[in-house]
């Protein structure tokens, strides 16, 4: 039996390590009197995933500057939420209360669980992600230091996914040809459309299912990854 793969790489953020800084938006705007559409909240979600991956974010900081980036964000985010107050009347409140909010991170135990099974089944493991290169402690404080050969950053070539040089990189540093290398990530602007022009395959995240249209593989989360891959091994 053939692995139809011999390296995986994986996203951080929404696939390894989850946070509730989303539900804790809504919520603080939900206290400070606005309303929305019910729908309006998954389109919210797709919008926050592209605002990173479409380097909108990095413009709003270059252009605002760090002090001043969360209000413009938040102008954006309750822009695509579609909420029916004065988004002025409210702003400065909300971007007072999200500056100093300590959204609470977590992870599934099992992860450890599937990466460790993927590495006994002869997978090479590496961590392909926009953060920088701090994200190396959180890895260290989380336990996945030891998963991976080597963590790939926005900082190891210069270029954020959905830039396919990143990918370019690791398939040369494991000298695994792009036909045989697959990216775990959850949002399809930056992770699928990277891995895509890399010429990578792509598994995506989408536990809430908000991309149905997408052409790609979907999983709910990353323990069902191994399921998926005994299902497309070449015999």
């Amino acid at each position: 039996m053939t692995r139809p793969f011999d390296l995986i790489t994986f996203d951080f953020d929404g696939v390894l390590l989850h946070n509730t800084y989303p539900e804790i938006f809504l919520e603080t705007c939900r206290r400070l009197g606005f309303r929305w559409p019910q729908e309006a909240e998954a389109r919210l979600a797709r919008f926050v995933h592209n605002y990173y991956a479409s380097g909108l974010a990095d413009i709003d900081i270059e252009t605002h500057g760090e002090a001043q980036f969360w209000v413009a964000a938040n102008r954006r985010f309750l822009e695509a939420l579609e909420v029916e107050e004065e988004i002025d009347a409210g702003l400065a409140g909300l971007s007072a209360e999200m500056q100093y909010v300590e959204a609470h991170y977590f992870h599934e135990a099992t992860i450890h669980q599937v990466l460790g099974s993927l590495r006994r089944a002869g997978y090479r493991l590496a961590m392909l992600t926009n953060r920088d290169e701090r994200v190396r402690t959180l890895c260290r404080e989380w336990g996945f230091l030891d998963h991976f050969e080597f963590i790939g950053t926005r900082e190891t070539v210069g270029k954020a996914k959905p830039a396919p040089d990143l990918f370019h990189h690791i398939s040369e540093r494991f000298n695994v040809p792009a036909a045989r290398a697959l990216h775990i990530g959850d949002n399809p602007y930056a992770d699928v459309q990277g891995a895509h022009a890399a010429g990578w395959q792509c598994v995506l995240i989408d536990p809430d299912d908000l991309f149905p249209d997408w052409e790609v593989p979907r999983l709910r989360m990353v323990q069902e990854l191994p399921g998926w891959l005994e299902s497309i091994y070449l015999y």
